[in-house]
């Protein structure tokens, strides 16, 4: 049939959604160039991004920033001339440390939240991975990836979160 779809079997082994996906989901793929900057500013002004700041959604596995609801999560990101992601909002209440980079030669974006354990999570390191997209025609989504939040029943098992980094 047409369109790109993706499923996931059963399988026990597995320690993120050992039950699978049922019903194949329908899946949209796209790609974004990527050109090595020459600095983070340089980074930044390509990306549209303003004063260095992405603005930042997550939500998933229990998990939202779109509230001041526990846990806090980062709403933005700051990146710095060595190109670290360090958290600029909110500044209160709290968020959970995040500590997070850029890597310039490929466009990934790598880091951890250490989350606090919550009904729906254990405590621990919550790893993000993801990309930066310098394509115009994401309009204003500037980054993608996936957010682990570690579950309780099994060591190492976990969910996703998805995370959008925008202007």
């Amino acid at each position: 049939g047409a369109g790109l779809r993706w499923f996931k079997a059963a399988d026990s082994r597995e320690l993120s959604y050992e039950a699978g996906f049922a019903a194949p989901l329908a899946v949209t793929a796209a790609s974004s160039r990527w050109d090595s900057p020459a600095s983070a500013t340089v980074l930044a002004a390509a990306l549209g991004l303003t004063n260095s700041t992405f603005q930042l959604e997550i939500d998933g596995a229990g998990l939202s920033n779109a509230t001041a609801t526990a846990p806090v999560l980062a709403t933005s990101f700051l990146l710095s001339p060595r190109y670290a992601l360090t958290t600029a909002a909110p500044l209160a209440p709290v968020p959970v440390p995040w500590a997070g980079a850029v890597r310039a030669a490929d466009g990934g974006i790598s880091g951890a939240f250490t989350l606090p354990a919550g009904s729906s999570n254990i405590a621990g390191r919550s790893a993000v991975s993801g990309v930066l997209l310098l394509d115009e025609s994401f309009e204003t989504t500037v980054g993608a990836g996936l957010q682990q939040v570690p579950i309780a029943g099994r060591r190492g098992a976990f969910r996703t979160a998805a995370v959008l980094l925008k202007q």
